[in-house]
């Protein structure tokens, strides 16, 4: 992670991170330090695999440093029960050349580790000029867990064993003897030689200090900002989709934004399947509390921010099925500070190009993008996308009827949402022409919020404006439904929103199947939206019977025919 500083509570990224900031920055030798608990983590172990793409001539170098103590928090670890040979061969195998330095005298360990640090920068300049693929040094250090500290704490073995793992003297306030104790092993370390009568580091120990820009603070490689450089975009206006009229033609909405990022020099864009984000949840988790920290210290240089575009969604994954349908990484980040946090969920491809390029120039935020990748219906062109974007949610008055004065109001968030929202306008425009109805889409999710709850919450007079202060809302989320609600926390009158999203059901199904099974059709919020209109058709049970009936035959049919119904499939907005 360039820029960032990694210090613990991440489990599993330390190699991560590393390598992100030895990639492409040819003169930097990044020492990671790995103890052998979190080796045990997965994404620890998968790490291991990066030095198949370091190129020796173009990349820096990660000099990983394997702490073999024997034990995690409360067991002994895998890795240090194998013996050198077969921690040899692992290493090996995954493209290193092991360097082991064992023992637990403390003046002949010092020693050996020095000389072995001098081995392996020589070899990894000397990789430089080797192949493309050149095999990596590392240091497999072997030292007993609480090395120098008690040996034993009340009869019970500490140094060498998982006891060392946290606080070995607890209660020195209160046990006297635990006190001695601690005063003993700190004298060990011989402060009074370190330090002066004042309590100060002796000169000749002070001036081994890093000066300047070798301090990790002000290092150009930790203090990311400071080698910033302006990103070279192009115009994404180049990249839109011609939209004539809303909803009549498909298009991939990904397929555009992929044509900007390839000519965008240095982009900064993680892409991923939506349920695999969860994969690396804590990682974006301490990366938004750094980013929350950063803030408040001057000295750090903003940095360009993390950008996340989740596709392969939960409701457009026809081959994967129930295993890769999980929204959860929402949740992940709208509980981070709202000077962070951002969350994005354009319906269609031009939203997609406007929020992108916006996230791409933007610093210091974690910027959530969610939509698919599969073809879908398009909306607004490029001018209505750009002005809606920097809303952040607004009336779509083409799929509205009389929304001046919405007897119900149907809100969206999110591609496939979207859709069966306007359908639903489009069905009760068709069949209910008495009932006035609004349409709201929601591009950026904090829009909702309160606005002494995030930067970005519309204050109180634009949220009436938008949502009214007294109809009730349906609101198709793409994500669980309890997102919504936390965000409305605050809102008055907030029980007025009825919100359907994701609800853990799913399997391999066909695309109108999966939002039937989550009650979030179009039928499921038309016969919501008759059931909360303040003033209800005269024909509004009728046409709650006939909306179960197309329920019902969707069922029959697409359990016979495998595909959704053709009114379902070719359906377009008129």
């Amino acid at each position: 992670m360039p820029g960032s500083i990694h210090e613990g509570g991440e489990l599993g990224y330390v190699l991560s991170h590393a390598h992100g900031a030895a990639f492409d920055n040819p003169d930097l030798l990044v020492v990671a330090m790995v103890g052998d608990g979190e080796a045990e983590t997965g994404p620890l172990s998968g790490s291991w695999k990066a030095t198949t793409f370091v190129n020796a001539a173009r990349d820096g170098a990660v000099l990983p440093i394997l702490h073999l103590n024997g034990y995690k928090i409360a067991n002994p670890t895998v890795l240090g029960r194998k013996g050198d040979e077969e921690i040899a061969e692992l290493f090996h195998g995954q493209g290193y050349e092991p360097h082991f330095v064992v023992g637990d005298d403390v003046p002949r360990v010092h020693a050996a580790f020095a000389e072995t640090l001098v081995v392996c920068h020589d070899r990894i300049v000397a990789n430089r000029k080797a192949k493309w693929r050149a095999r990596w040094p590392m240091i497999v250090l072997r030292s007993p867990k609480g090395w120098t500290g008690p040996k034993e704490v009340d009869g019970h073995k500490v140094e060498g064993f998982w006891r060392a793992h946290q606080v070995p003297l607890a209660g020195v306030h209160e046990n006297p003897a635990h006190l001695t104790q601690l005063e003993e092993w700190l004298r060990s370390y011989r402060p009074d030689e370190l330090f002066d009568d004042k309590g100060r580091l002796i000169p000749e120990l002070k001036a081994l200090a890093p000066k300047g820009a070798r301090r990790m603070s002000a290092n150009p490689h930790a203090n990311g900002g400071l080698v910033r450089k302006a990103l070279r975009s192009p115009d994404f206006r180049d990249y839109a989709i011609k939209v004539d009229k809303p909803g009549q033609t498909k298009a991939e909405n990904t397929r555009p934004l992929g044509r900007f990022l390839r000519d965008t020099m240095r982009r900064n864009m993680t892409c991923t399947y939506e349920a695999f984000a969860m994969i690396v949840a804590s990682m974006a988790t301490q990366h938004a509390k750094w980013l929350e920290v950063c803030r408040k210290l001057e000295w750090r240089a903003p940095i360009a921010s993390l950008n996340i575009l989740l596709t392969s969604t939960c409701w457009r994954n026809d081959h994967n099925g129930f295993s890769h349908q999980g929204p959860g990484f929402i949740d992940t980040i709208i509980s981070k500070q709202g000077k962070v946090a951002r969350v994005y969920l354009p319906p269609d491809a031009n939203c997609l190009l406007s929020v992108a390029d916006h996230c791409l120039r933007s610093r210091n935020y974690v910027n959530l993008i969610v939509i698919d990748k599969q073809p879908q219906l398009q909306w607004l062109d490029l001018a209505a996308a750009r002005d809606h974007c920097a809303r952040g949610a607004s009336v779509w008055e083409w799929a509205s009827r009389r929304p001046d004065d919405p007897d119900v109001v149907l809100a969206s968030a999110g591609d496939v949402p979207t859709l069966e929202t306007v359908a639903a306008a489009s069905f009760l425009r068709k069949n209910a022409p008495e009932l006035n109805v609004r349409v709201v889409n929601v591009v950026d999710l904090f829009t909702i919020a309160s606005p002494h709850e995030h930067p970005h919450g519309m204050p109180a007079d634009r949220f009436a404006q938008l949502f009214t202060s007294e109809s009730d809302v349906v609101f198709a989320f793409h994500g669980y439904a309890n997102v919504v609600h936390a965000l409305l926390h605050g809102r008055p009158h907030a029980q007025r929103f009825h919100v359907r999203g994701y609800a853990e059901e799913g399997t391999t199904t066909t695309p109108f199947d999966m939002v039937v099974l989550n009650g979030i059709s179009r039928y499921h919020i038309v016969i919501e939206a008759l059931r909360r209109a303040r003033r209800p058709p005269p024909q509004a049970s009728r046409l709650v019977d006939e909306c179960e009936e197309m329920l019902r035959k969707h069922e029959a049919y697409v359990r016979r025919e495998l595909q959704d119904l053709p009114e379902i499939r070719n359906w377009t907005f008129s």
